[in-house]
């Protein structure tokens, strides 16, 4: 990927607009652990069907929720290092598994929520309980964090269309594990 980019179809998820409408908007402040049910209602919601080597762009809301905030609050939810994001869970490592997504990203800190779940079944000696190395490593899955993709969401809504081309060109640096993604979705 870092020598050639990647193009592919991309799925945006709006788990952010799946959970409010049903009466339960995200707690960024506490940092909410997103299941496969969260997954499964935002599809439902919005139809469509994700597509063997799709990358699946999971908007929770916490980056603009972030980027919202003054900086003195900024400076506290880094220090309390409490995240939104995907549960650590084999379910979720099988849904994604499951569904042939050959990238998943987030406007989320990590990927994960942060602090991992106290009884995370990945490397808890090694690695805090994060999946990383389960998608990463093991799926060959990419990961992408932080993206901005609150404009994505909303046009969205606006038209009902949650398909895009996704174009990413990562560094190519010897011996790197990440690196800006470059990318760019073009509806």
């Amino acid at each position: 990927m870092a020598e050639r980019g990647t193009a592919a179809r991309g799925l945006l998820l709006d788990v952010a607009a799946a959970r409010r409408d049903a009466g339960r908007p995200s707690d960024h402040h506490r940092g909410e652990h997103l299941c496969v049910g969260d997954l499964e209602a935002a599809l439902e919601r919005q139809g469509g069907q994700p597509r063997s080597g799709d990358i699946l762009l999971l908007h929770t809301g916490w980056a603009a929720w972030y980027l919202d905030a003054t900086p003195g609050r900024r400076d506290v939810i880094r220090a309390e290092r409490r995240f939104t994001g995907l549960d650590q869970d084999r379910e979720v490592v099988a849904r994604l598994w499951d569904r042939h997504f050959a990238a998943v990203v987030s406007d989320t800190y990590a990927l994960e929520a942060l602090p991992a779940r106290p009884d995370s079944p990945f490397g808890r000696e090694t690695d805090h309980g994060m999946m990383h190395q389960q998608l990463s490593a093991m799926l060959g899955l990419a990961i992408g964090e932080l993206w901005r993709l609150t404009p994505l969401a909303t046009a969205g809504e606006a038209d009902l269309r949650r398909i895009c081309m996704v174009v990413a060109k990562p560094l190519n640096l010897r011996g790197g594990v990440g690196s800006p993604a470059n990318a760019t979705a073009i509806r």
